[in-house]
């Protein structure tokens, strides 16, 4: 009874290759855009499709990439883009995937996300996620763990969930390239980023202290991406993501050692200077900033009462939206911008520029605060009601 159970089990997965893990020659097509990629399963089902068919180009980062940069992007100009971003990923992180990547893949062009804080930071969340449990993880387990996705029961309710919206025709959240292209939309966003958001960076920066430093493992996996895209000959584009506004404002209201994060922007500017100045095939590598206070990025919050009105290019005070997505793909990638309020969005930044870049973003903080004095007097509120 349990070996046909398990035969059973091994005959649905292979069928429905939840997880993009488990092909075989009946595995059916027709459920691709019906394959979820879950928060509990996220590292494996990403790592499934990076190797379940070919890629020119990925997206690496945070949850920040995973909503904000669309694959199918016309910025790509027709190439085989995979969003892998992953929530709550970290650089560490982040290289990890791009050696496991190019051990399947020949891979021409990388964007890699880095958030503001995550090189201070000395936290990783690969033990809290399902790292250890997906082909990313570098033990020596692949024979069990390859077993699992075809045998195990975590892989068949995946199954039967993917075979329950193929039957409801309900297409997955996350598209067949791994973008989360159809995140939940709550209610009273206003609300949400005063309550909740506020508090986070009022957490954040009491985690950084009072003299935040670049942790060495952060920085060696930042200089890691770095030199193998140039030894690969891998076009690669380094990017802070945008926050909201409000968001980053409480850095600069609530006190932060760093507010402008000018030790984030600054390391990585001579990281890359090292790794242009190598005598390596890979183009020049470029670094674009979007997290600062341009009027994308500091549009007025919706009144607290409304349920449904919500910011235009914001899905939260931490994410952008692909729309905003879409203008930094262009940015980035040298393509026309169509918006002209979108056409001085971001900043590409070197060692010529970096000092005015960040006096810029602490006077676009000034001017923000002159402009919106209403959203200030809330945050103001919001950070008295959170200590």
């Amino acid at each position: 009874m349990i070996a046909l159970t398990v035969l059973a089990t091994t005959l649905l997965n292979a069928w429905i290759n939840p997880l993009r893990l488990t092909p075989s020659p009946w595995t059916d097509d027709d459920f691709d855009t019906f394959r979820e990629i879950g928060d509990q399963t996220a590292r494996t089902a990403k790592a499934g499709l990076g190797r379940s068919r070919e890629w020119d180009a990925v997206a690496l980062g945070s949850s920040r990439v995973n909503l904000a940069v669309d694959p199918y992007d016309g910025a790509w100009d027709g190439a085989r883009v995979l969003n892998f971003g992953l929530s709550s990923g970290t650089l560490p992180e982040s290289a990890i995937v791009l050696h496991y990547l190019l051990g399947h893949q020949d891979i021409r062009t990388v964007v890699l996300g880095v958030d503001a804080g995550d090189l201070t930071s000395p936290e990783t969340t690969l033990a809290v996620t399902d790292f250890l449990q997906s082909p990313l993880s570098p033990d020596h387990q692949k024979v069990e763990r390859e077993l699992r996705y075809w045998t195990g029961f975590s892989s068949l309710a995946a199954s039967l969930e993917t075979l329950d919206r193929q039957q409801a025709r309900v297409v997955a959240n996350h598209s067949p390239r791994g973008h989360h292209a159809r995140p939940e939309s709550r209610p009273y966003q206003a609300r949400r980023i005063l309550e909740s958001y506020i508090p986070r960076a009022l957490a954040m920066i009491h985690r950084r202290g009072d003299s935040p430093q670049v942790d060495p493992a952060k920085a060696a996996a930042l200089d890691d991406i770095l030199m193998t895209c140039r030894r690969r000959g891998i076009r690669l584009v380094v990017f802070m993501p945008p926050n909201y506004g409000l968001f980053a404002a409480t850095f600069f209201v609530a006190g932060d050692a760093d507010p402008a994060f000018g030790i984030d922007r600054r390391h990585i500017v001579e990281a890359v200077a090292r790794a242009n100045a190598s005598d390596l095939p890979g183009p020049p590598v470029e670094f674009w900033d979007f997290h600062d206070f341009h009027p994308l990025n500091t549009e007025k919050l919706p009144p607290l009462d409304e349920r449904v009105t919500r910011l235009r290019s914001f899905i939260d005070a931490t994410h952008a939206n692909a729309h905003l997505g879409s203008v930094m793909l262009a940015r980035m990638l040298g393509k026309d911008v169509r918006q002209a309020a979108a056409s001085d969005y971001g900043t590409k930044v070197d060692f010529v520029n970096i000092d005015q870049h960040l006096e810029d973003v602490r006077q676009g903080f000034e001017d923000y605060r002159q402009q919106r004095p209403g959203d200030f007097a809330l945050l103001r509120e919001a950070i008295e009601n959170a200590d």
